[in-house]
């Protein structure tokens, strides 16, 4: 949080404001420069950020605190993670916590992971997609659907060039926690098949995830922080703003 404070006195003196006057230019100020504010958070943001852009904006939110008084928030865990930054973790934390996940006689839980993929000519930056295909993956799957073959993709099927799984390096995490590195089981792009979904191709793959697990097979290697806001409100023209307001509120 960045507490800023607003003194107009030397302007509601200077145009000889009344109390009223006064109190609709210092709301005229307050909402130019937050409206400021934002824009330059968003230009960070639609510069630095690609497949999680659209839900750190979304979650901007300004809050009317009290009389005079706004403050700009972040709402939902991701684009707080974005902005402060996240230690590696643990995703089956995560998962085993979910509505979704089932249970298996006897004891235990799993839950099913949809991996989906951007097409190669695709922008590719919603936060729904897990990465974009190389061109030479999704013509192996158009291969197969000419060929009238609709099931997913097999590790034979795939380009030599992308057989190879890849490996995940040790990370430190929360309290200097060590995840040791990690080799996935199979390539990412194993089991990828296309299909429809209220009249949108979609590309997905899924995976099995399990209180059973290998204990390092679901880190993430955490978030790196951004600091948006912090780095965006040295760049806000505080006088600039004021000085502009003032011209606009008088009819200059």
């Amino acid at each position: 949080m960045f507490p800023i404070e607003i003194d107009i006195t030397g302007y509601s003196t200077k145009f000889g404001f009344s109390l009223e006057e006064s109190e609709l230019f210092i709301d005229k100020v307050l909402e130019d420069i937050v409206v400021n504010f934002i824009g330059k958070v968003e230009n960070l943001a639609n510069s630095e950020l690609h497949s999680t852009r659209n839900d750190y904006i979304n979650g901007i939110n300004v809050i009317d605190v009290s009389n005079h008084t706004k403050a700009v928030e972040l709402k939902g865990w991701m684009p707080n993670a974005l902005e402060k930054g996240l230690s590696a973790f643990d995703e089956k934390e995560g998962f085993k916590k979910s509505s979704n996940k089932k249970i298996k006689k006897g004891g235990g839980w799993y839950l099913t992971i949809p991996f989906r993929f951007a097409t190669p000519g695709s922008i590719g930056e919603s936060s729904v997609f897990t990465n974009k295909m190389p061109e030479q993956v999704y013509q192996a799957i158009q291969d197969k659907i000419k060929k009238g073959d609709d099931t997913p993709l097999k590790l034979s099927e795939i380009p030599k060039q992308y057989e190879i799984p890849k490996v995940r390096p040790k990370v430190v995490g929360f309290n200097d926690k060590v995840y040791d590195e990690y080799k996935n089981k199979g390539p990412i792009y194993e089991g990828i098949k296309k299909t429809k979904k209220d009249n949108h191709i979609q590309y997905a793959s899924f995976r099995r995830v399990s209180d059973l697990s290998d204990t390092n097979s679901w880190i993430h290697t955490g978030i790196s922080k951004h600091d948006f806001f912090g780095r965006a409100i040295t760049q806000v023209e505080f006088d600039k703003i004021t000085r502009n307001a003032a011209a606009e509120f008088i009819g200059l």
